[in-house]
Parts: C-alpha cells; sequence; structure tokens
C-alpha cells in the first residue's frame, strides 16, 4: 500500500514538472492533493473489517492507563457509580419479586382466582380479609366455604382443574425429639399441586387420595425447610413427625422456587391436606366451623374458555351454597337475588394479591429514593466527566493537531466513560445484594405478614446493573466527549482558555442544581420521618413497656384439653415467679402493641342498645398478675385474680375509654354487659374494675374501648398465651432462664417469638424507621456528592477566571471582596437549586403523608432547616477555592492571561 501511494505521488510530481513546476515544488503539490499517507492507511485497514476488534484493544488499553493515571478522580467516579447503580438494581430486582413476579408454575397465565362481591354485609363466619371496591362499593373477599368449593368443583366444566388452600399459622412441630414452631402452614386440597402444574423436588406431590376422610395423614416440606431442619437429607421421605401432635409422613419436598400461593411474601414451611385443618386446630375461636368461610380458591382455565364464561357456569353453584351458609348461622333469607354475593374472578398467576397494595405504597416510595439517588449519582459524574474533559483540553489539542479526527477522539473518550461504567456497574453487583438482604431485613410486618424473601444473586441482577452501566456511560460520557472533540486549535496553544469557561460553567452549575434540588428532596423526607419516630416515642402507651420480656407458647395445639393447657399456663408464670431477677409474670391471649386485635360487640343492660355503629370494643384475655406486670393502673374497683377464674369469667375489667364510650362517664362498677354474640362464652358479664387506657394494638391508634375478660372464659379449646416476665434489670438476661424454666414443665413446648416489649412496639414503627434511615443516609451521601461538585465547580471556575481575578485586585478588589463573590457565586448555584427543590418535596411528601405522625407533610421547619444545611455546604464548598482566589497574584494572572 505504500508503495502503491509513493508511485501515484511520483506520477503526480512527474506530471507537475512537466508542467513547469521546479522539482520541490512539484513533489510538495502532489503529497498537498493526494492526502495525508497514514490518514489513507487507516481508513483502508477500516475497510478490511476486523481492525475495529485491535482498536477496541487499544482504546481500552489507554482507557486503563489514563484512569489509572487518575486515581482520585477513577475512584470518585467509580463509587458514584456503584452507589446508585447498586441501589436502584436492589430495588427494582425487590419490586420485580413483590409486585410482579408470577409464581413459578406451568401457566400461571391460565389460573384465576375467585373472590366474591356482595353490596351487603354478609352475616357470617370469615377468615380472611375484607375489602371495599372503590367504584363499586361493593364488599370483596378471597375467602369461601368449603361446601361452597366442593359444590363447585362437583359442578366445574369450564375449568381443567379447580383447588382450594388456606394458611394455618404456629404449627408445633416434633421432628426427632426437638420441638418447634413453625410460623406459617399452608393447608391445600388434593389438586392443589395438579392445577398448579409443578413437579416435587424430591418424594411425591400431595393428591387426592391424601384429601379424603380416613386417609393416613401426609404433608409436604418447603424446600428450604428440608434444607434447614433436615440438611437436605433424602431420606425424610416417608419420615413421621408431630405436627401439633397430630403425626403426619413426610411424602414430599416442594421445588425450591415455588413459594405457595398465600399472600405476597409469605412462605409456608408445611403444606398440609384440608382433611387435616380440624386436627390441626384451624377452627379456634369459631363457634360454628361449618359455617365458616376459610378457604381460598384458584382455578386452571381450559383452553379457549374465557373467566366470564367459567362464572357464568359456576355462579348458581356458588349462590346455592351461600344461602345454605347463611341458614347454618341462622340468618335470615335474603329479601332477593340481588342480596346473594355474587362470584367473581381475577388474574391467579400470582396467588393472593391482598397485601401487595399494602407493599406497593412503600415500594413507590423506595423506588422514588433510588432514582433520585441514581440522577444524583449521573449528574455528579457527568460534573465529574467534564470537569476531566477541562483538564485535558491540552492533550486533545495536541491529538487534533497531528491528526486525529475528531470521531476518534470521541470513541476513545467514550470508552474510558464506559470503562469507568463497567468498573461501577461490577461494583455495584455485590453493593446490590448487599442493599437488598439490608431492606428484606428491614421490612416490618403488614398484617402480621413478615417478608420472607431470600435475597440471592439472579441474572436479572446482573442484566439489570450491565443495562444502567451502559445507559450511564453512552448518556453520561457522551456530551463531554463530543464537547472536547470541539477544539479550536489556535486558542488552545494561544492560552485562551476563557471562551470556553462559560459555556462550560453553564452546565456544571445546571447539573449541580439537579444535584442540589434532589438532594433536598431526601433530606426533606429525612426529616419528616425523623420527626414522626420521635413524635411515636413520646407517645404515652399507658403502661411500662421497659423491663419487659414476651414469649409465646401453646401448650395444647390440636385442642385436646383446655385444662390441661390452661395448668401448663400456670405452672410455668408460678416457676417464673421464683426465677432470681424476676419481679413478676403473667400471660394473656393478645399481646399489646402486635398489631393484631379481637373485637367483640357489647351491649350494656338497661341502657337502649346504640345503632350508631359503635357498638364494639377490644377484648384481651388475662391471666392474674397481668395490669401489675403490665404497669397498668387499676382507677377503679379492682383486677381479675385467680378467684374470677374459678367462677368462670363472669366478671371484666374495662378501661377508661370503654367508660366513656359505653356509660358516658357513670360508674360502672357492678353494671352488667351483655354479649349478642357470646357464644360458648358467658353471655352476661359484671364490670369489676376500671383500669387505665392502654394502647391495644398500634401506637398511631387512639386507645380503643377495651375489655378484659378472665383468661379461662374464652371460647378457643387452643390455649395460646403470650407471657409477660417484668425483670428488675435488663429483661434479655432472663433468657436462658426462662428457656430452662419452660423446658422444666414440657421438654416438647416450643417457645416462640421471645422479644422485649421494646422491640416489638419498635416493629410498629418499622417503615417509618426504614425510610428515616434510608432518606438519611441517601440525603447524607448526595450531600457529600454536591459539596465534591461544588469544590469542583468552583476550582474550575477560579482557574478559568484568574485573569478576571488578577485585573479586579489590580484595580484595589480587597480579598474578602473576592471571596465574597465566589462564595455568593456558589450560594446563587445552590440558592436555585434549593427553590427547585423546595417545590420538588412540595409534590413529593404528599405520597408519604400517611406514614407521618404528629406533623404535616409540609412542615415549615422541616423544609426550612434542609435548605438552610445545603446553603451551610455551599458556604463550606465555596470557601476554599474563594480563599485561593483571593490569593492571585495579578501580575502573574495578567502575564498569563
Amino acid at each position: 500500500m505504500a508503495e502503491e501511494m509513493r508511485l501515484h505521488i511520483e506520477l503526480q510530481a512527474a506530471e507537475f514538472r512537466e508542467a513547469g513546476m521546479a522539482a520541490d515544488e512539484a513533489e510538495l503539490r502532489a503529497r498537498l492533493e493526494f492526502g495525508h499517507m497514514d490518514g489513507i492507511r487507516e481508513r483502508c485497514r477500516d475497510e478490511k473489517g476486523f481492525l475495529w476488534i485491535s482498536q477496541m484493544g487499544q482504546d481500552l488499553r489507554y482507557a486503563w492507563r489514563m484512569l489509572a493515571r487518575s486515581p482520585g478522580f477513577t475512584l470518585a467516579a467509580v463509587l458514584t457509580l456503584a452507589l446508585g447503580i447498586g441501589v436502584n438494581t436492589a430495588i427494582f430486582s425487590l419490586v420485580d419479586e413483590i409486585l410482579l413476579k408470577q409464581l413459578p408454575v406451568t401457566a400461571p397465565g391460565d389460573l384465576v382466582l375467585f373472590h366474591w362481591a356482595s353490596k351487603v354485609d354478609l352475616p357470617v363466619p370469615t377468615s380472611g380479609s375484607w375489602e371495599r371496591d372503590p367504584v363499586t362499593q361493593q364488599t370483596t373477599c378471597t375467602s369461601f366455604s368449603l361446601a361452597a368449593f366442593e359444590a363447585i368443583r362437583t359442578h366445574n366444566q369450564a375449568l381443567s382443574g379447580i383447588a382450594a388452600f388456606a394458611p394455618i399459622s404456629r404449627l408445633t412441630v416434633v421432628a426427632d425429639s426437638h420441638a418447634e414452631v413453625v410460623e406459617l402452614g399452608q393447608l391445600v386440597s388434593g389438586s392443589y399441586f395438579s392445577v398448579m402444574g409443578i413437579a416435587p423436588a424430591a418424594g411425591r406431590l400431595l393428591e387426592a387420595t391424601d384429601d379424603g376422610p380416613g386417609a393416613p395423614a401426609a404433608a409436604m416440606v418447603s424446600y428450604r425447610y428440608w434444607m434447614r431442619r433436615f440438611g437436605g437429607d433424602p431420606s425424610i421421605i416417608g419420615k413421621a413427625i408431630l405436627v401439633n401432635r397430630v403425626q403426619v409422613t413426610i411424602v414430599g419436598v416442594v421445588p425450591r422456587r415455588f413459594p405457595g400461593s398465600l399472600q405476597v411474601g409469605d412462605a409456608p414451611d408445611l403444606f398440609l391436606p384440608l382433611v387435616l385443618a380440624r386436627s390441626m386446630g384451624a377452627f379456634e375461636m369459631i363457634d360454628k366451623p361449618d359455617a365458616l368461610w376459610w378457604v381460598q380458591m384458584i382455578g386452571q382455565l381450559r383452553a379457549g374458555t374465557t373467566p366470564l364464561q367459567a362464572l357464568t357456569e359456576l355462579e348458581p353453584a356458588f349462590q346455592q351454597s351461600a344461602q345454605e351458609s347463611l341458614k347454618l348461622v341462622g340468618a335470615p333469607p335474603p329479601k332477593s337475588p340481588g342480596d346473594l354475593p355474587s362470584l367473581k374472578a381475577g388474574p391467579g398467576g400470582q396467588g393472593l394479591n391482598e397485601l401487595r397494595n399494602e407493599y406497593r405504597q412503600r415500594w413507590e416510595i423506595l423506588t422514588g429514593l433510588g432514582v433520585a439517588i441514581l440522577a444524583i449519582a449521573c449528574a455528579n459524574l457527568a460534573s465529574l466527566l467534564l470537569a476531566r474533559g477541562a483538564a485535558r483540553q491540552r492533550e486533545m489539542g495536541v491529538r487534533l493537531a497531528m491528526g486525529a479526527g475528531r470521531g476518534r477522539i470521541v470513541r476513545q473518550l467514550l470508552t474510558e466513560s464506559l470503562l469507568l461504567a463497567g468498573l461501577g456497574g461490577a461494583l455495584a453487583v455485590p453493593f446490590a445484594v448487599w442493599v437488598e438482604v439490608g431492606l428484606v431485613a428491614m421490612q416490618p410486618r403488614v398484617e402480621g405478614h413478615t417478608l420472607s424473601l431470600v435475597p440471592q444473586l439472579d441474572p436479572g441482577v446482573f442484566l439489570a446493573a450491565a443495562a444502567i452501566s451502559v445507559f450511564t456511560g453512552v448518556v453520561f460520557g457522551l456530551v463531554p466527549a463530543v464537547r472536547a472533540s470541539r477544539i479550536n486549535i489556535s486558542a488552545e496553544f494561544q492560552g485562551g482558555a476563557g471562551n470556553r469557561t462559560g459555556s462550560r460553567s453553564r452546565l456544571g452549575k445546571s447539573l449541580l442544581v439537579i444535584q442540589v434540588a434532589l438532594t433536598l428532596v431526601l433530606l426533606v423526607g429525612a426529616g419528616l420521618f425523623a420527626g414522626t419516630l420521635r413524635n411515636l416515642a413520646s407517645v404515652d402507651i399507658g403502661f411500662q413497656s421497659r423491663g419487659l420480656l414476651l414469649f409465646h407458647i401453646k401448650p395444647n395445639p390440636d385442642g385436646s384439653s383446655f385444662k390441661a393447657g390452661l395448668a401448663i399456663d400456670n405452672e410455668i408464670a408460678e416457676r417464673l415467679r421464683a426465677v432470681p431477677g424476676v419481679v413478676s409474670a403473667t400471660f394473656s391471649r393478645m399481646p399489646l402493641l402486635s398489631n393484631m386485635g379481637w373485637s367483640t360487640r357489647i351491649a350494656v343492660v338497661g341502657r337502649p342498645p346504640r345503632d350508631d355503629g359503635h357498638n364494639t370494643t377490644m377484648v384481651n384475655f388475662v391471666a392474674s398478675g397481668f395490669f401489675s406486670t403490665y404497669g397498668i393502673p387499676i382507677m377503679a374497683g379492682r383486677a381479675v385474680d385467680k378467684a374470677d377464674e374459678a367462677r368462670g369469667g363472669s366478671v371484666a375489667v374495662v378501661n377508661q375509654a370503654f367508660v366513656r364510650e359505653f356509660f358516658g362517664g357513670e360508674d360502672p362498677l357492678g353494671r352488667t354487659l351483655q354479649r349478642p354474640d357470646a357464644g360458648s362464652m358467658p353471655a352476661l358479664i359484671t364490670v369489676i374494675g376500671v383500669a387505665r387506657d392502654a394502647s391495644y394494638s398500634a401506637i398511631r391508634d387512639p386507645v380503643p374501648p377495651t375489655i378484659y375478660f378472665p383468661y379461662n372464659s374464652q371460647a378457643s379449646a387452643i390455649m395460646e398465651a403470650t407471657f409477660a416476665v417484668r425483670a428488675s434489670g435488663d429483661p434479655r438476661a432472663l433468657v436462658p432462664f426462662i428457656r430452662e424454666t419452660v423446658r422444666s414443665v414440657d421438654p416438647l413446648l416450643p417457645l416462640d417469638d421471645l422479644r422485649t416489649q421494646q422491640a416489638q412496639i419498635g416493629e410498629l414503627s418499622a417503615t417509618e424507621r426504614m425510610f428515616a434511615w434510608l432518606s438519611a443516609v441517601f440525603g447524607f451521601l448526595a450531600i457529600g456528592l454536591v459539596s465534591l461538585g461544588l469544590y469542583g465547580l468552583m476550582s474550575y471556575s477560579v482557574l478559568g477566571r484568574q485573569g478576571e481575578i488578577g485585573l479586579r485586585i489590580a484595580l484595589g478588589a480587597r480579598p474578602t471582596q473576592v471571596v465574597w463573590m465566589i462564595v455568593c457565586e456558589c450560594l446563587k448555584v445552590v440558592g436555585i437549586g434549593v427553590g427547585l427543590g423546595l417545590m420538588g418535596a412540595y409534590a413529593a411528601t404528599r405520597v408519604v403523608s400517611s406514614l407521618l405522625f404528629g406533623l404535616s407533610a409540609t412542615d415549615p421547619w422541616v423544609f426550612a432547616a434542609g435548605g438552610f444545611l445545603l446553603l451551610i455546604v455551599a458556604v463550606i464548598a465555596g470557601w476554599m477555592p474563594a480563599q485561593r482566589a483571593s490569593r492571585v497574584n495579578p501580575m502573574v494572572a495578567l502575564r498569563a492571561d
């Protein structure tokens, strides 16, 4: 190629010599017309095809050397990207897992989940959550009676299969002489796994023969429980264990990725046939189990069948079963067919969906936080790249002067940006896993449900990190690269930097304004949640929470003997009172401030019945010593004692809110109350005492009317008790003594949910604490990024304005005036950002207003504090460049300019 080009130049020079040119002039003219030989050779090699691979390798090696020469810049850029990408990758991964992901079954799109809707409240006992449709205002629920499931299954033609399932909590499991409490299990019909279309990880699936009357008790375990409890031992197939004192045989292991079809985040460890529900104690507290609506139904559509066709076929059978349920509870027949509930169906590919709405707001806020961090990180990266481009202007000028094309300059700088993004994305993956673990651990319970997710590396995490990395590298590396290639070579080598300062400074200031605005939004959020935590901590809960240790036991999980269970509870309480360091001990059915509750209708004998809807009260069943152990003063009368338990529980203590609500301030002592739905409990109750108002289930809620019955008066056959132990010192020091005491009463009795009352109260504000921590951490990280950006911007501005500053000093400007000029410029940038941030925070805080307590979403003090903090940051960040500017030697600066 070189020989051909030389020949071409020689022939052209010969033509010029023949035309009369001198030899030297002819050769020079020929070379000028031919063009740059090295450039032509590069273009020819490019046209051959695979040269771009070697050039990419050259660009990468050069980019690596250049980044290694600037370790400070590289470290700052990589950490900035890792923060932004890692946080968002973790959040998006969990959003997909919690809100979007389908069940890992054969055909999730063909599954339909049934529910019913009614324009009147059905007077049937229901185990499950009710919702009010915001459009139709009808009551909806996913719970059905077992009779309804059987009727629908009998008349089914539109579905290839239909199954029923229900949750069952706190199962006492004894395996290999070791007892423990399994927090959650799932009862399933024999058709459940065939409808889902999954294969077992070991053994076999539960089948229809396992769910029939008289069938041997069988069970499947989750993969997680198999590994945790049995170490993945395949020999557990056929192993007999005790579940709520019922012997069952393990027949299989559920696939690893299948979480069941309960609420999002629920992960049952045991799968049991529906036929075992009664023997497992699933109907405790239920007066008429046959009338209970307690199972959920899911079906698989046949090919070519629509949900509407299925509903048309199945609704008559459902409505007939609903009429039978109304007869069982003694309710009057419906006045018209429209008063009967109607069968509905929705997508079943995610299982039960009610809790997703509860989680949705939380994860929308977390997504907003993540996007804000990513935007701040990307803006900061763009600022860093702009500053780096400004520092390399002379290098770019030299390369252009030596013949480098502008496209090659852009490609080289873009390669450096992509390499930075790749390094940031690689570091973001372990950071994302760490953030994901932390976010899952910080998730509070929602309606008693704990988010049971196992964070793990997923291909989606890598793909998300890679996609965000490439996007960030291209978008935020392209603009600085293009700007760096548009250099006026003459001005660059004549010292003319001032012509570039203005435009670059404006772009840098715009990026900083965005960072400041987003940072203020984060700071305002942190301030609002911190104020909410402070207000929640200052609420008077009405009892002494410090020094209390709580734990939960179920002495007769199968409901075999109420008296035997009560005797075990009393014996444990007596032995605990003898433990050194224990001031008092008691037990109750409902733990205080646990986000759980039990309500009942009540009436005052001798007073007209209320028809305003305020005829319900919260209920607790308490043993002797309850009020003294919790530190709840008795304002009038006396507390419940052992003698009351012996009298059958026809007495009760009420709180002050109950007196105000039901007695209008009259003296309630000796008055008689009546329970319309008492069932097997005493219908008439005598008030023997008035206790001080104490929070019942939540700190946020006002103290509700509450009635305290003696423990043995409850209708439940299963003894499920929460013990409270008052310690003279640190209650956590009593944990080994409590375990030993319970073990001495019954070695197979599992002790569950052991925690301090303070920890249990803290869980109620876990959502607010999570958002306060995250917004505070992200906010202060953003402040650090803003500080670096302001410092870099002001330093660059001072560098580009040295001639102007020197001239000002030469004309008599004092150093303090120069300092104030630079600081004011910094304050101006931050001030604009604060103004935009205040508007953004005003709009964003409306989203979190429902999570706040005791302060407004637009609290002026919080907004003012966030803005003031950023202004202080502006002064500090601008002070050092301003001091440097005030020490400029005017003669040196003017000579250099």
